[in-house]
């Protein structure tokens, strides 16, 4: 099986090596991923600038760091650098979970969502906490998933998982769940530089709330891996319906 691997948060990241060295164990890993930080840039790609490629030896001897992002990534990937299509992409480990609203901001969601358009069974995995990220338990839990279930992956499945930080003999197993809502303070930080002038730093605190039953962030809170199939048609059908009556 040929493995495409990128991320958002860059190719030298902890999570990134350790998925593609533990994928290596059901096939051949090719690494082309952000050479910086491309977090929360979403499905945004490159049309106005060159994009530089280096090719790398780390995580794997396949490996090639690009000055774009997660999207851009997946496009050179499949249109250019590699000499056929992968059989399977996987984007991540991502540095703190991709749920609710976050999915609609990832660079690492996006990543897989550029593969599954291209028709590659894509999945996007995320460390499903802030702190503590336990890369190794993520990285395990995934080639056990796809040793039982990559038959059942067909073409231009999305799938994002976010995998509690814990042992992974401490995990309470997996769960199908649909995509949450994550419940941010949102805050506009204004600061003021050494001539008078104004900058801003956009933020918010940490999603509080009670989390819906049967949703990503509710089956992560309670020590369980979250699969959530995304869909790439985000038309509103039951409106849709509604405006065909009228």
């Amino acid at each position: 099986m040929n493995i495409l691997v990128t991320n958002d948060d860059g190719i030298e990241t902890e999570g990134i090596k350790l998925l593609a060295q533990a994928l290596w164990e059901l096939g051949d890993v090719t690494v082309v991923a952000p050479a910086t930080e491309q977090s929360a840039v979403s499905r945004s790609i490159t049309f106005r600038a060159p994009l530089r490629v280096e090719h790398r030896n780390e995580p794997v001897s396949r490996a090639f760091a690009v000055s774009g992002t997660p999207a851009d990534c997946v496009f050179l990937a499949l249109h250019h650098l590699l000499p056929q299509p992968p059989d399977l992409l996987v984007s991540g480990i991502n540095t703190g979970p991709n749920m609710g609203d976050d999915i609609l901001y990832s660079g690492t969601v996006a990543g897989a969502m550029e593969g599954a358009l291209n028709g590659i069974p894509s999945i996007a995995i995320s460390a499903g906490a802030y702190r503590g990220q336990r890369y190794d338990t993520a990285s395990r839990w995934l080639v056990q998933f796809l040793k039982e279930n990559r038959l059942a992956l067909p073409p231009k499945t999305l799938l994002n998982i976010n995998v509690p930080c814990c042992e992974l003999e401490e995990l309470r197993g997996s769960q199908y769940t649909f995509q949450g809502h994550t419940h941010y303070a949102q805050k506009v930080f204004k600061r003021e530089d050494p001539w008078g002038r104004e900058y801003y730093w956009l933020g918010g605190d940490l999603p509080a709330g009670k989390p819906d039953a049967g949703s990503d962030v509710k089956a992560v809170a309670e020590g369980y891996v979250s699969i959530t199939p995304l869909g790439l048609d985000l038309t509103n059908h039951s409106y849709l319906k509604k405006g065909a009556k009228t």
